[in-house]
């Protein structure tokens, strides 16, 4: 009878962003189907800017999840993660593509009409306006 020997875990499945803000972003995947025959630790994030080759080590997590933090707005980024046990870290995973931390907002404008009419936009939303008459009070 053999017995398999310990090996580090497999990729982690189902990668995916599911937040974005102008300086996060909110990761979450599943586990391998190979933990490598032991518990898995911890998961390893990291990220590289797009225009760039080199991983830093963004942080680990004992969860299915993960937010990067202090980000730069408007700069490309992608992610990968590995799972890893007391053999060592499993093979990484990588998002599909790029991901931009920017505002879910947008800029805030708020445009006064001459004619009594006010609207609010959040970035290429219209949120609401108000139709309102200018009344001169007597003295």
């Amino acid at each position: 009878m053999c017995v398999p020997l310990p090996d580090k875990p497999g990729p982690c499945e189902n990668f995916k962003v599911t937040g974005v803000t102008e300086n996060s972003v909110a990761l979450k995947w599943d586990d391998p189907k190979d933990d490598g025959g032991c518990l898995i630790t911890q998961y390893v994030v990291e990220h590289r800017e797009a225009v760039k080759r080199s991983w830093t080590r963004d942080g680990t997590s004992t969860e299915n999840e993960y937010t990067a933090i202090a980000l730069s707005e408007g700069t490309n980024y992608i992610f990968q993660v590995a799972a890893e046990n007391e053999c060592g870290v499993g093979e990484f995973v990588e998002l599909s593509k790029a991901i931009v931390p920017k505002s879910q907002f947008g800029e805030f404008i708020i445009i006064l009409g001459y004619t009594g009419f006010v609207l609010v936009t959040v970035g290429i939303s219209h949120i609401f306006s108000i139709v309102f008459q200018v009344v001169t009070p007597h003295l």
